[in-house]
C-alpha cells in the first residue's frame, strides 16, 4: 500500500519582487509537514510560508478564499475536489509515497505483529485510525480489506478501531498522550525529524497486505 502525494498551484499569479520572488504560501496536509522541506527547494523563492491541517480543512480554506500558491495533499480526493471546482491551476504533480504502518506506543511494542491486531484488541488494546473521509482513513480501509483477503475475518474498522481522528497528526498526539495503544497511520512517522522525541515504534506490515512498500519520489521543480 502506498500514499500518493500531490502538489498543485492555487494562486498562480504572484509576481517577482525585485530580483527575487515573493514568499510562496503553501497549504500542506499535516502528515506532510515534516517531509515537505524535501520538496520545497525553490531556488527563486525568498521563503516558504506553510500552513498545516487536515486535507479536508485545507480544502475548506481554499474554498473560503485563503490565498495560496501551492496545495499539498495526502491523497487524490482533496485535489480532485479542487480541480472539479476549478480552484487550482495546472496539473497535480506526484511527489512521493510511503507505506502504511502500525505505530505502537512505547512499552507495548515487544513481539507485536500486525497479524495479531484482532487478538490485541480483544485483550484490551485501543487502536486509533483516521476517519474514513480523510486520505489516511481511506488508506486504513484498503489496508484492512487487504488483511481480510489474506488472513480472513477480524480485520474490520468496526472491530478494531476504538477511536477516530481527523488527521494523522491528531492520532500521533493520542499515542503520545497515552490515550490509545497504537495507531494505523502513515509510515513516515518511522523516520521522525532530527531531535524529535519518538513516542513509539513502527511495526512492519507484510508486503502481502501492504502491497508495494518501495518509496518513490518525483523531483518537483519551481520557476518564477
Amino acid at each position: 500500500f502506498r500514499r500518493v502525494l500531490f502538489r498543485s498551484a492555487c494562486g498562480g499569479n504572484r509576481q517577482p519582487a525585485g530580483e527575487g520572488c515573493e514568499p510562496v504560501v503553501a497549504l500542506v496536509a499535516s502528515s506532510m509537514i515534516d517531509a515537505f522541506g524535501e520538496f520545497s527547494g525553490n531556488p527563486c523563492a525568498a521563503e516558504w510560508k506553510v500552513t498545516g491541517g487536515s486535507s479536508t480543512a485545507l480544502v475548506a480554506q481554499v474554498r473560503e478564499g485563503s490565498p495560496a500558491d501551492a496545495f499539498v495533499s495526502a491523497g487524490k480526493k482533496a485535489i480532485a475536489q479542487l480541480q472539479d471546482e476549478k480552484l487550482v491551476v495546472g496539473e497535480p504533480v506526484e511527489l512521493g509515497s510511503v507505506p502504511a504502518t502500525l505505530y505502537v506506543a512505547r512499552g507495548n511494542e515487544n513481539s507485536v505483529t500486525f497479524e495479531q491486531l484482532p487478538q490485541l484488541v480483544a485483550g484490551g488494546w485501543k487502536v486509533g485510525a483516521c476517519v474514513a473521509s480523510a486520505p489516511c482513513g481511506a488508506m486504513v480501509d484498503e489496508l484492512l480489506a487487504n488483511a481480510t483477503a489474506v488472513w480472513g475475518g477480524g480485520f474490520t474498522r468496526r472491530g478494531l478501531v476504538a477511536t477516530e481522528a481527523e488527521s494523522a497528526s491528531a492520532l500521533m498526539t493520542q499515542v503520545a498522550m497515552g490515550e490509545i495503544d497504537a495507531a494505523l497511520t502513515y509510515g513516515n512517522v518511522c523516520n521522525p525529524p532530527p531531535n524529535a522525541e519518538a513516542t513509539g515504534t513502527c511495526v512492519d506490515i507484510p508486503d502481502s497486505v501492504s502491497g508495494d512498500r518501495k518509496s518513490t519520489r518525483l523531483n518537483s521543480s519551481h520557476r518564477c
